[in-house]
């Protein structure tokens, strides 16, 4: 049996906590995301990542390496460009989140969607909904793993909860697990699901 999944006795022991998301005044998240231009895509590499990522978040890198790239991308309006870790989402763009415990930013590049991260088990009768890739990742880390048995969505943000219902309608899922986080948002977005 695998600790956490499916076992109510265990979700106790995986709390996610409110974290701030502000980052730096802006409308909306598609107006940021609209000024920014995706440059480059490539395996995580770079030092300032796999350090937040491994010491500061204990993810491994191996599952870092297994499901998150490097991206480089270029705000269109100050003609910068950053880097920061991602994973890919379902319509072909990446949700990037920024490797500092410090600043909060996350966006999207090219398009705004969830990811879904199939399970080892051959029938896809359990689905495991995440709020964000570094809680996925966390969860795998906590429980030694290199996936879970059921499918996984990683919404990246709350009002992604329509296109995930899309897709879970679309599976015809008879379980799922939420691990989102611990505040009104997330007990409203399970109360949802």
């Amino acid at each position: 049996e695998r600790v956490g999944e499916g076992n109510p006795e265990q979700a106790t022991l995986f709390s996610f906590q409110q974290q701030s998301r502000a980052a730096a005044p802006v409308s909306s998240d598609e107006a940021q995301s609209a000024k920014l231009e995706l440059l480059t895509v490539h395996p995580v590499g770079h030092p300032v990542i796999i350090a937040y990522l491994t010491e500061e978040r204990h993810i491994p890198l191996e599952l870092t390496r297994r499901y998150l790239n490097e991206v480089t991308y270029r705000n269109t309006e100050n003609g910068r460009e950053y880097f920061a870790f991602g994973m890919e989402n379902e319509s072909g763009g990446y949700e990037i989140r920024v490797a500092s415990s410090k600043l909060s930013f996350k966006s999207a590049l090219k398009a705004r969607d969830i990811s879904v991260v199939r399970g080892t088990a051959p029938e896809r009768g359990m689905v495991n909904v995440f709020e964000g890739m570094t809680d996925f990742l966390s969860l795998l880390a906590m429980m030694k793993l290199d996936n879970l048995a059921g499918d996984s969505v990683i919404l990246h943000s709350l009002t992604s909860f329509p296109r995930a219902a899309e897709h879970l309608r679309s599976e015809d899922y008879r379980v799922i697990n939420t691990f989102l986080d611990n505040d009104l948002a997330g007990e409203d977005g399970t109360e949802k699901f």
